[in-house]
């Protein structure tokens, strides 16, 4: 590897900024947000399995009535929140597809975004509830 001192020097000023300005302290109290808007979602919508979170990477898994895994209700979650302004990802594996989305804001994200990215996700799996 050569040197990269522009690389290694912008590399540095991030991790002074990440460090000094506190935004790492505020990623507990986002990641609560984030998370009692996805337990609601998982309370209201019989077809959400499971959510979790770690840091601010949270995963929701679709199923069926009987549990199973739903491999196509994360596809038509994924279109619905693109249709209302949000990108979420659309989780695959070595076998293909699962049944999963992806949420994985930036860290800047403030609480009011929060909100208002989990009402376009709540209201694109309103959307898909039928």
């Amino acid at each position: 590897f050569g040197a990269q001192t522009l690389g290694c020097v912008a590399t540095l000023a991030n991790l002074d900024y990440l460090v000094l300005s506190g935004i790492m302290n505020k990623i507990p109290k986002k990641h609560d947000r984030f998370m009692k808007h996805l337990r609601r979602m998982k309370e209201e919508y019989p077809f959400v399995g499971d959510v979790r979170g770690l840091g601010l990477i949270f995963g929701v898994d679709f199923v069926h009535k009987d549990g199973s895994q739903d491999m196509n209700k994360n596809i038509d979650v994924y279109h619905a929140a693109f249709d209302r302004g949000l990108m979420v990802n659309v989780s695959t594996s070595e076998k293909g597809k699962q049944n999963v989305i992806s949420i994985k804001p930036p860290i800047t994200i403030s609480l009011e975004e929060i909100d208002d990215a989990m009402k376009r996700l709540d209201d694109a799996m309103r959307s898909c509830s039928n």
